[in-house]
Order: structure tokens, then sequence, then C-alpha cells
């Protein structure tokens, strides 16, 4: 796994932790996660205890991180959190995961490659 794809899933599961409120069709409002937060678990061990700040318009989170990746992502009334990370023009790594209050637990995913889990803590 190279460096770029772990920041690539370290930042996705950043952007699915900070998601404050916003409304759905529903009437729902999404869980609030702006702030920042913690790299708590990740495949690549160098990437924990990392911070990681997320900005949310309503249910739409963005997120930038180190060396250009960035990454956009959604969070639904219920805590499921949905994410795409771009790395660069060529790799793009999907994360779904689960926000429970203060933790955000996500399987990442860049194509080709294994899983990768990213647990984030505020």
């Amino acid at each position: 796994m190279t460096n770029r794809r772990l920041a690539c899933l370290l930042l996705v599961g950043a952007l699915a932790l900070v998601l404050p409120a916003c409304g759905d069709d529903s009437g729902g409002d999404c869980p609030s996660m702006d702030g920042n937060w913690l790299v708590m678990q990740h495949c690549n061990s160098d990437f924990v205890g990392m911070p990681i700040g997320v900005v949310q318009e309503g249910c739409t989170v963005s997120v930038a991180w180190v060396n250009g990746i960035t990454g956009t992502g959604t969070v639904s009334p219920g805590g499921a959190v949905t994410m795409l990370i771009t790395v660069d023009a060529t790799t793009t790594i999907d994360c779904l995961g689960t926000l429970v209050g203060n933790a955000l637990s996500m399987n990442c995913e860049e194509s080709g490659s294994s899983d990768c889990r990213v647990v984030l803590n505020r």
C-alpha cells in the first residue's frame, strides 16, 4: 500500500467523522460532526494520532489533507457515512462507515487493493 493511498484513506476517515447537522427528504437531521478529529486506527500505523479537520455544509462534508489530497462525502440522519477521496488524477478511494457519537469507523478501498479500516475519534 502506497503512502498516497494511506493518506487518502486517512482523509476519507476524517471526512466521515466531521459531519454537522443537515436535513434530508424525510426531515431528519444529520449528526453534528464539525471539528477536529484524531486517527485512532489505520492500516498504516504512521497515520495513527494524526489530526484531521472536517467542514460540513448540510449533509455534505469536505476534507483537505496533506499533499493536495481532498475528499467529499455525505452523512445520513442515521449516521451512515460515504466518502470519496481523491489522491491524484487517477487514484480515488471509496469509504463506507458508521458514525456513532464521537467515533467514526470506516472501511476504505482503492480499486484493486485490500480494505483499510479507519477509526477516528474526537
